[in-house]
């Protein structure tokens, strides 16, 4: 990233509801050190991750990345609609503070966005899965979004 600078290769995984295998994704991750990767992202967005992400973090050497957005519902217990704001910052903490090296904050859709999304004709809506839910938050309960609002505080 950067004249002068080599390819960095980075690998995604993570549990899904289409693939609940936790074991399956750790052979991945295994294999990816055969490879000498420099960066795991698990975008595990299906039930309760954070045992495999602590377990992806104490095997790893490589650079573990999350996205908070797609931990939510899981870690929090909660249906989308009933999540809080200050939740989805309590979710980007406990990943922090899991020992995760970088995170995906999806701060770029914001109240103004969301009013255009909803007056254009788009071929394609919102492509960004982590958008889409914090969008689909934004509308159940009429709120901004709470990486964009309180951004400053993440």
């Amino acid at each position: 990233i950067g004249f002068g600078l080599r390819t960095k290769v980075n690998v995604n995984l993570g549990v899904s509801n289409d693939c609940i295998d936790y074991s399956e994704e750790m052979q991945k991750v295994h294999l990816a050190h055969k490879f000498n990767i420099e960066a795991i992202m698990d975008l595990s967005n299906y039930g309760k991750t954070s045992h495999f992400r602590d377990e992806l973090i104490a095997t790893s050497k490589a650079m573990i990345g999350t996205v908070p957005v797609y931990d939510a519902v899981g870690f929090l217990e909660k249906d989308l609609k009933d999540i809080k704001a200050k939740d989805f910052l309590d979710v980007v903490y406990h990943h922090a503070k899991s020992g995760v090296d970088f995170m995906t904050i999806h701060a770029g859709i914001n109240s103004r966005a969301a009013r255009v999304f909803k007056e254009c004709d788009r071929i394609t809506n919102i492509v960004s899965r982590g958008g889409s839910v914090l969008y689909a938050w934004m509308q159940m309960n009429d709120c901004e979004n709470p990486f964009f609002e309180y951004y400053d505080d993440l």
